[in-house]
């Protein structure tokens, strides 16, 4: 067990855990947020080197990992959207890479012009 916990696979599962945690928290659409998301990656980059763990590529590694759980959350959230009803699955996705609040008033917009 100390083994294990000395060698870099810890400190590699250390990062991939910080990098889910920062994805699911972080709203990287907005830019705020994208700020706050980028200084976050940063400050835990620099964590891990200060603690003196080998772990190479750790600031590339957060980015990645927690911008995909991030895109995955953001896209989830969409498929039962009532702004995509009647739109195909593969536009739901489509429209949820894009941004979302110029989707949520097109979307409002084309609504209420077949209402009138």
């Amino acid at each position: 067990m100390i083994d294990f916990l000395s060698s870099n696979a810890a400190a590699y599962i250390g990062v991939l855990l910080a990098a889910v945690g920062l994805g699911l928290m972080v709203n990287v659409e907005e830019r705020l947020s994208t700020v706050g998301f980028i200084a976050a990656n940063i400050s835990f980059g620099f964590l891990y080197d200060s603690l003196g763990l080998d772990v190479p590529l750790v600031i590339p590694i957060l980015v990645t990992v927690s911008v995909l759980v991030g895109s995955i959350r953001n896209m989830w959230g969409y498929r039962d959207s009532p702004l995509l009803a009647g739109e195909s699955p593969a536009r739901k996705i489509l429209i949820s890479i894009g941004h979302p609040a110029r989707v949520r008033s097109a979307a409002l917009d084309r609504r209420a012009q077949a209402d009138v």
